[in-house]
């Protein structure tokens, strides 16, 4: 008999950002990625879930992430991770700590680790897919575009201190 992990959250856990990629759920909790089975049911009582989300961070209930199968948990970031992207075969996840990291879908291995404004590191606030390129968003108010079309990820422009 098949017996599958679950993922175990209590109600204060802050689910920071869902992705969906062709066969997992990526579920973002403080500075860890886990992804789990959304097909593969770990207990057979019904599942109801509700996402609530705001500007910045997103709450899950309790029922969503204990009835899935946890796949595996991983982690690249020291700060708690603010946003995830779905680019292509990557996800790119920000935090806190002022880094990008890009994961393969496939295997869940980190890609490539980037800072959003090495000229003044900053908490990165959130990512947006805009055509081939991800708009950053950091706390010190910089937007930077980074171009997705070219091997090596490399920012194609850098904006600072916008206005409020």
């Amino acid at each position: 008999m098949l017996v599958a992990k679950s993922v175990t959250l209590s109600t204060k856990d802050l689910v920071r950002a869902v992705i969906e990629t062709n066969s997992h759920l990526w579920v973002a909790v403080g500075s860890s990625i886990t992804r789990v089975d959304p097909t593969v049911r770990v207990c057979a009582r019904a599942c109801v879930f509700v996402v609530i989300c705001s500007l910045v961070t997103c709450l899950l209930t309790q029922a969503l992430v204990q009835t899935l199968a946890e796949v595996d948990s991983f982690s690249a970031h020291s700060g708690s991770i603010t946003s995830m992207v779905l680019v292509g075969n990557q996800v790119w996840s920000a935090s806190e700590d002022c880094s990008i990291v890009l994961w393969d879908v496939k295997g869940a291995k980190q890609v490539a680790k980037i800072v959003h404004n090495p000229t003044a590191p900053c908490a990165v606030l959130a990512l947006k897919k805009v055509g081939n390129s991800i708009w950053s968003g950091g706390a010190d108010k910089s937007i930077v575009i980074w171009d997705t079309t070219v091997r090596m990820v490399q920012p194609r422009s850098l904006h600072r201190n916008l206005a409020d």
